[in-house]
């Protein structure tokens, strides 16, 4: 069969069309990305300025790497490097008769058509365990589980259909000998198969039943929960003078590793004598610099985790930066103090005035996408995170760039304080903290989610300002994203776009940035919040969403395309800020603050 090549764009390629994902490519063929160790490496580039990342991921010396760009010449070329997969499931099956042919493909018969002359298309099921696994459901077996049957596998034949039962449910039928056994979410058998590019003995042989595995088809959010962490670059790493010479040197880990490797101090000199030539400067220079990176620049001994980075963003984006240059990666522009000194005769608008403390124009970030790993079934077991390389000998993990525009505000401290300590406000949080810590839902911050009444403030008041964005600022809401700083030292909002393009932006975000447009488009979006056209359905609704997870929240008020939202459509609610029968509405709380 001829090579099929399928675009996929970065962003997917650290989420769900990522390293062990069933994807739906080219000509409705589906196809499983295989993991790092199949990867050109030496044709990827390794991204800078991300040591902050490293460091609170613990990655120690592990490099990030952008994955490989190729451009489409005609049907069956490319300039450039792809990424390899592999044709999954392995097994066709007839649109007609419901026959399975196992890989047709490798066959003469190109046209995939099946000797009643039906169309053959990959089934639309697999097999999943929660250890990471993912294989082709074992047909044979489960046709024959329970039967006396003596049938014996053939791959080479198609005995096999697919079908229903008396009472409509899905079976697969044995043509040889009459065995027939449903097959939805069927569980007594073991995979004998890591993953489907990985090559046994045992891939088709049954084996005794285990704990967590099942058939399930191929669409479902269970085969694949990628896992991955984004950071933005702040300073000091965004304020790096990229023609220093310490900043040369620090980028330069070859000559770094050569130095350090060096087993006589002749061999050091020798490779100074090098770098001086390389970088026109005298050996002092070269040493001085060496000394600064021995003693942790950018950073010198800074601790950084995952709970840190986003209270560093925080205090990034509240501290101004002076005598900007062009080739930084963090540009803010303060406008609190502009925006303080509005003055309306409207209460409304002026409630809004006085409880944002700060409002920050980000006229550009950029953004660092890392892919740690991914589960099957469930990620309730993080030790069952299955890595990006399987080997494990890869010093380097698939990560993005992402560069763009935002808008940044916080809320005053005092006021939030006073309004979350509300009897009926804690009460409602209580409900979302209680359904969260019984729900089989995971999410990938949630390790550093602190679920209160203010972080539900601040989730659905992004929500309903993105909204307001997609209508106001000429992007979609499905390129709009949210990140929530919320704990008793933060109580602040960032929505931003970010692309994998240098430039990133169109400017209008910033716009909505200057005071009097950003006080309209908060004030729309209090409107919206106090009125959906799914009222009085939407407000009073005690439940809705996963495992109730949502409550007064819809597609009409709250609810985004998923990749806008940290929290997957979650923990949404309006009566936080329109309030209800029993708890305030949050600027007429605002207004009585003194």
């Amino acid at each position: 069969m001829d090579k099929i090549y399928n675009p996929i764009r970065f962003s997917h390629l650290m989420s769900y069309a990522g390293i062990g994902s069933i994807i739906i490519g080219a000509k409705s063929k589906t196809f499983v990305l295989k993991d790092t160790s199949y990867w050109d490496d030496e044709s990827m580039q390794e991204l800078p300025y991300v040591t902050r990342v490293t460091k609170a991921l613990k990655l120690g010396d592990i490099k990030l790497k952008m994955p490989p760009v190729a451009t489409l010449k005609n049907k069956n070329e490319i300039d450039g490097k792809s990424l390899p997969a592999i044709l999954f499931p392995k097994y066709c099956s007839c649109k007609k008769c419901g026959l399975l042919h196992y890989k047709p493909w490798s066959k003469d018969d190109k046209n995939l058509i099946c000797k009643c002359g039906g169309i053959l298309e990959q089934v639309a099921w697999c097999a999943i365990s929660d250890d990471g696994s993912l294989d082709d459901v074992p047909w044979h077996f489960i046709a024959h589980y329970g039967s006396y049957n003596e049938c014996k596998m053939r791959l080479d034949e198609s005995y096999l259909k697919i079908d229903k039962d008396g009472f409509g449910k899905q079976v697969v039928h044995c043509l040889k000998c009459g065995a027939t056994h449903t097959f939805a979410n069927f569980s007594a058998f073991k995979l004998s198969k890591k993953q489907p590019w990985l090559k046994s003995q045992d891939d088709f042989l049954p084996s005794i039943p285990s704990k967590n595995q099942r058939v399930v088809e191929i669409n479902s959010l269970s085969v694949c929960i990628p896992q991955s962490q984004n950071a933005l670059v702040i300073p000091p790493e965004s304020r790096i003078k990229k023609a220093d010479l310490v900043d040369k040197l620090y980028n330069n880990s070859l000559a770094l590793q050569r130095l350090q490797n060096a087993k006589s101090s002749f061999g050091q000199e020798s490779i100074l004598k090098e770098l001086t030539n390389k970088y026109f400067c005298s050996i002092n220079d070269i040493k001085n610099a060496l000394e600064k990176i021995k003693q942790g620049y950018p950073f010198y001994g800074k601790q950084i985790t995952i709970s840190t980075l986003k209270q560093d963003e925080y205090k990034a984006f509240l501290t101004p930066i002076s005598d900007v240059s062009d080739d930084e990666d963090f540009v803010t522009k303060h406008n609190s103090k502009e925006f303080k000194s509005i003055k309306t005769n409207d209460s409304f608008l002026d409630s809004i005035v006085k409880v944002v403390d700060n409002l920050v124009a980000v006229k550009r970030l950029r953004e660092i996408q890392v892919f740690e790993g991914f589960y099957r079934h469930s990620a309730e077991n993080k030790e069952a995170l299955v890595s990006p390389n399987l080997k494990g000998d890869d010093a380097w993990l698939p990560a993005i760039e992402l560069f763009g525009e935002g808008i940044f505000f916080s809320l005053d401290e005092g006021i939030i304080k006073k309004w979350e300590n509300d009897k009926e406000v804690l009460k409602r949080a209580q409900i979302f903290k209680e359904r969260f810590m019984h729900s089989n839902v995971h999410l990938q911050n949630e390790d550093s989610l602190i679920l209160d009444a203010r972080f539900l403030l601040l989730h659905t008041l992004a929500h309903l300002l993105i909204k307001e964005l997609e209508a106001l600022a000429g992007y979609q809401a499905a390129s709009l994203k949210e990140h929530i700083y919320s704990s008793s030292s933060m109580c602040g909002i960032l929505i931003y776009t970010a692309v994998a393009d240098v430039a990133g932006s169109l400017g209008g975000i910033l716009q909505n940035a200057e005071p009097r447009e950003f006080l309209a488009l908060m004030g729309s979006a209090f409107r919206h919040a106090n009125w959906c056209s799914m009222d009085p359905v939407c407000i009073n609704m005690d439940a809705s969403g996963p495992n109730g997870l949502n409550m007064a929240a819809c597609h009409a008020c709250a609810l985004l395309p998923e990749p806008s939202c940290e929290c997957a459509n979650l923990l949404l609610d309006r009566s936080f800020l329109s309030g209800n029968e029993k708890m305030p509405n949050f600027l007429d709380f605002v207004n009585k603050v003194k």
